[in-house]
């Protein structure tokens, strides 16, 4: 009878600390949880998604329903609390869409643009009111909301830190956007050739290595076993491929310099030409 008594304390006391561990496990596993998720939600241990977006590149042709669009610049002044958003936009082929809405997400809403200026393909687009944000999203819609299947959101994406900081947005008179769009597309296209002159030095360095590499592999040839001379040989042969790959990657990139260098040419030549007409239109 003792003996059954016992027992069953025994199997009470298990069963209490059963509980017990439990009780204590829940509890950590709720704690656990809740610091995991507040952990790794929160901004300052982890960049919110919407850091995560790529910008897009000024003067680099995007492809979009039908049209070629070029970003030009984006400038912000921080006096004003504007944005201008200076783009090309040229259709590839005929459809009936030919007015467009513009809006921009940032951190404290959506903000519509207006129009500033519109001739054939430059377009000029002012936000207001911009203030406290960090990124920006600038959407082209069709202005026909019925066109929303066939004309999808054109998204640009930018940092608060690409963007040309500028002391103030003004309305300019006519071709005084134009002049300013000129300008911009002239020092994209500089900006260009730099980039592309580092990449042709990168290349003339693999070059450059790839002869010294060569000049030393044949030193001492004299004193290299057949076998030791064949390896040679084929470790020269791919060396040398490398070499011509580079050369040829460096005569692309000249054709783009030299397809840059013209096209600086021909908006000078415009940019002189819209600034004597502008001279004119004032006086």
């Amino acid at each position: 009878m003792n003996q059954q008594i016992k027992e069953e304390k025994v199997k009470e006391k298990n069963k209490v600390y059963k509980q017990k561990v439990n009780r204590h496990l829940l509890i950590f596993l709720i704690v656990f949880i809740v610091g995991y998720g507040f952990f790794f939600s929160s901004k300052a241990w982890m960049p919110s998604d919407e850091k995560k977006i790529i910008p897009t590149e000024m003067m680099v042709d995007l492809k979009a329903n039908n049209r070629v669009i070029r970003p030009i610049e984006i400038e912000y002044s921080e006096a004003d609390e504007s944005i201008r958003f200076y783009f090309e936009m040229n259709k590839v082929s005929t459809d009936a869409i030919d007015e467009y809405r513009y809006s921009m997400a940032t951190n404290d809403g959506v903000h519509q643009g207006m129009i500033a200026y519109h001739n054939e393909s430059l377009y000029v687009i002012d936000f207001d009111n911009v203030d406290d944000f960090e990124e920006i999203s600038i959407r082209i819609d069709s202005k026909n909301k019925k066109d929303k299947d066939s004309f999808p959101t054109i998204k640009i994406y930018q940092f608060k830190e690409g963007l040309k900081d500028v002391k103030t947005i003004s309305e300019l008179k006519g071709e005084a956007y134009d002049i300013v769009a000129t300008e911009y597309k002239i020092d994209g296209f500089e900006r260009e050739i730099e980039s592309i002159e580092g990449d042709i030095e990168k290349e003339n360095d693999i070059i450059e290595e790839g002869n010294e590499s060569i000049e030393a592999l044949r030193k001492d040839e004299e004193y290299k076993t057949l076998e030791e001379i064949n390896e040679m040989k084929e470790e020269i042969q791919t060396i040398e491929a490398d070499i011509q790959s580079a050369q040829g990657r460096i005569d692309d990139k000249n054709k783009e310099i030299a397809e840059l260098q013209e096209r600086i040419q021909k908006n000078k030549l415009k940019l002189n030409d819209l600034k004597g007409a502008d001279g004119d239109e004032k006086k």
